[in-house]
């Protein structure tokens, strides 16, 4: 479909080469889900927003924070300053066509990410799709080395992505190379019966005493949320998702 509809938002996807999907809505909805820095206004970085669908959640779930999301591509960007502002958030989001190895000395409080990571998997004919699905132009060393140059250093900042499980050890690797520490690590099965398809991970500066590990559960069957999806989406999707 050419829009999403969420309660308080809509995402236009004409143009993007990656649509609104399962993987931008979980960590848009579970990033800083355990708090946040108490310092406002917070100042977010969404690294490769693509429809804005992310930048547009956190602005929903964050009242005060200012947000940046950024991608390399024109297409992308075209799109996500149009589905911001239309948005209730204009003001507070602001989307740039950059690269996340050129973001400058900023510091932000929060960093989220649906990042690409089919690092072994044949390339999409659709170049456009291939560049937001792969990691040619941006590595997962990358990734966590310029999360960690960008994150404050302040306790409670925090950088959070979602990964298929065979990379979330990768990322975790990178993280413990570059400073950053684990703080929280959730397993998702999509069924019950299903293997963990997707790890969502959040890292900060300062070593936890209580890092929270869990696996759970999106749906118990093919039309009945968990508990625990439905608590985490209920802000956003409308009755019919």
């Amino acid at each position: 479909m050419d829009e999403f509809r969420f309660k308080q938002f809509v995402v236009s996807q004409c143009r993007a080469a990656m649509n609104v999907g399962t993987d931008g809505v979980l960590i848009g909805a579970w990033a800083g889900s355990s708090g946040v820095l108490q310092r406002q206004p917070l100042r977010v970085l969404d690294i490769g927003t693509g429809t804005g669908l992310i930048a547009l959640m956190v602005a929903q779930r964050m009242p005060q924070a200012e947000i940046v999301g950024i991608d390399i591509d024109d297409m992308a960007v075209d799109e996500a300053r149009e589905n911001v502002a239309s948005s209730p958030w204009k003001e507070r989001i602001s989307i740039r066509r950059q690269a996340l190895q050129e973001v400058g000395d900023e510091v932000f409080d929060v960093i989220v990410s649906n990042p690409p990571f089919f690092i072994n998997s044949m390339k999409s004919p659709d170049s456009q799709r291939s560049v937001a699905r792969h990691t040619d132009s941006l590595s997962m060393e990358d990734l966590i080395r310029h999360s960690c140059r960008l994150l404050s250093d302040e306790d409670g900042a925090h950088a959070s992505f979602i990964l298929p499980l065979e990379t979330a050890t990768e990322a975790q690797r990178f993280a413990s190379i570059y400073g950053l520490f684990l703080q929280r690590r959730v397993g998702v099965h999509t069924l019950p019966s299903k293997n963990v398809k997707r790890v969502l991970l959040e890292f900060g500066k300062i070593p936890s005493n209580n890092i929270m590990e869990c696996e759970e559960i999106m749906y118990l069957n093919a039309g009945q949320k968990s508990e625990w999806y439905h608590r985490l989406t209920e802000d956003f999707y409308l009755d019919a998702y």
